[in-house]
């Protein structure tokens, strides 16, 4: 916070939520001068920086957002992203994408933006409901990009960026609103996006404004019928940062293998 902006003032909290929306920016010499008046070419710089903070707030994300890659028993691949959750290797991604069947895939491997080799994983512990699954890699912490959650709950029309791997595109990125906080199906709390979710987006990041880490994109709605002939558009689900972060913190604790319930038949059909 800048220095002029004391605690107390009836706008610190808002100055403070644009400046981690990295919407404004102050002095060079660290102050904002908030009771000063300004002139109409700051006015218009303010603006600008309002309109395109995205331009600042995206690229400094794509190193937590990484490729993550299994083998199958049976000679298959499956393709998903995953998130780095800490320096010491841990990163979260779905039950689906480093799963064959009920166990872990033969082979698991995640790529880095910062290191494109691939870095052997283990899986620790996992949530089938909420299809959250925690690795553990061994790389070097400066090479490791955690993510931050979020200070406040996900609320209603809050912008979304996605960030993942969908067919193998690395570093794409697609935006949204929260269609639904939290919306309940299979017993598990999701949320509901109209942000594009494709087949590699799974387990990767879903982001505020602030950058910080809502989720772990994990399935789409492609079907409103079971004969498969009214396809549905824009109806994708993200397993809550809350429910990462308390799977993330069993594994730590010394937990493996899963714990609860598959996701049910209406879910799975259509999971990525």
């Amino acid at each position: 916070m800048f220095k002029d902006v004391l605690p107390g003032k009836w706008y610190y909290s808002l100055i403070e939520r644009m400046l981690k929306k990295k919407a404004v920016s102050g002095y060079p010499d660290n102050t904002f001068k908030p009771e000063e008046l300004i002139k109409r070419a700051e006015v218009l710089s303010f603006i600008e920086k309002a309109q395109t903070h995205e331009y600042e707030l995206i690229p400094p994300l794509l190193p937590s957002v990484v490729t993550v890659r299994a083998k199958l028993k049976d000679g298959r691949t499956s393709l998903g992203s995953g998130i780095v959750l800490d320096k010491d290797g841990y990163i979260a991604t779905n039950c689906h994408v480093v799963l064959d069947g009920l166990d872990p895939s033969q082979e698991i491997n995640v790529i880095l933006d910062s290191l494109p080799a691939n870095i052997n994983a283990k899986v620790l512990y996992g949530d089938l409901g909420q299809d959250i699954a925690i690795l553990k890699i061994a790389a070097d912490s400066g090479l490791l990009m955690p993510v931050e959650f979020p200070d406040e709950p996900v609320k209603l029309l809050d912008k979304v960026f996605c960030i993942g791997n969908p067919l193998g595109f690395t570093d794409t990125v697609s935006a949204g609103i929260v269609s639904c906080s939290k919306r309940v199906i299979g017993g598990n709390e999701w949320i509901q996006t109209d942000a594009a979710i494709n087949p590699g987006n799974s387990g990767g990041g879903a982001f505020n404004v602030k950058g910080q880490f809502i989720g772990l994109p994990t399935f789409i709605i492609v079907w409103a019928d079971e004969q498969k002939t009214i396809p549905v558009s824009n109806i994708g689900f993200i397993s809550p940062y809350y429910k990462v972060a308390h799977v993330y913190q069993q594994a730590k604790s010394g937990k493996v293998a899963f714990a609860g319930e598959q996701v049910r038949e209406i879910v799975f059909a259509n999971l990525f």
